[in-house]
């Protein structure tokens, strides 16, 4: 019998993302019961990686069990003190809509040229067992640019930002792109998968999970 992981976040793109990394992994990925109380991690850690352990960390307490979770953020340097990566989801307020964020993101760009509207994706990924960090795993995207308009109907919910961010060599948002050319995209998904996979092939990971099964 496969070992159960628990996705440790009650956001639809992001349990869709991370049972996407697993895949093939020897894992079998379970989603939270939404009628079951979980953690709420405060993300006020000093990196990426650290909001992700604390969130793993928590969620693996209270499942009992493995749990895996992410943090991620969107670097701006162009924006300097007005930017703060780890704070992409909470900029706008607390209670912003994903509508709100990204208005707010333009009117921060707005002036903003060329090499100015530089930007790339950060984000970490932990898997946690019981309390206790197996592994964490870190990537960055490729340098992209912040769009200067969107498509408020090809929003992906959950992931606001990606209906600004061009990657290349596309030249729309990556939100705008068709599944298929998604897929081919080189992003921090894609880097963090490879070294999930990675992770599980050499037979390291197998041996940290062989008493769990």
């Amino acid at each position: 019998m496969r070992p159960r992981v628990l996705i440790a976040t009650a956001n639809p793109a992001k349990q869709q993302r991370l049972r996407w990394l697993l895949r093939g992994s020897g894992l079998a990925a379970t989603l939270p019961d939404p009628a079951q109380s979980w953690p709420r991690v405060p993300e006020d850690a000093s990196s990426h990686a650290a909001n992700a352990r604390a969130k793993a960390i928590a969620w693996s307490r209270a499942a009992g069990g493995l749990a895996i979770a992410s943090d991620g953020g969107m670097a701006i340097p162009a924006l300097g003190d007005r930017w703060d990566a780890l704070r992409t989801r909470r900029f706008a307020g607390p209670q912003a809509t994903d509508a709100a964020r990204t208005q707010a993101l333009l009117r921060l760009m707005a002036g903003l040229r060329g090499q100015e509207r530089s930007a790339w994706w950060i984000e970490s990924v932990c898997l946690a067992n019981r309390g206790h960090v197996l592994h964490t795993w870190s990537a960055d995207s490729p340098r992209g640019t912040i769009a200067a308009t969107y498509d408020p109907a090809k929003a992906i919910a959950g992931f606001w930002a990606f209906s600004l961010w061009i990657v290349p060599p596309s030249r729309h948002p990556y939100a705008e792109l068709s599944p298929r050319r998604r897929a081919r995209v080189d992003d921090h998904w894609s880097r963090l998968r490879a070294q999930v996979q990675r992770y599980f092939a050499t037979g390291h990971g197998a041996r940290l999970l062989r008493p769990l099964q």
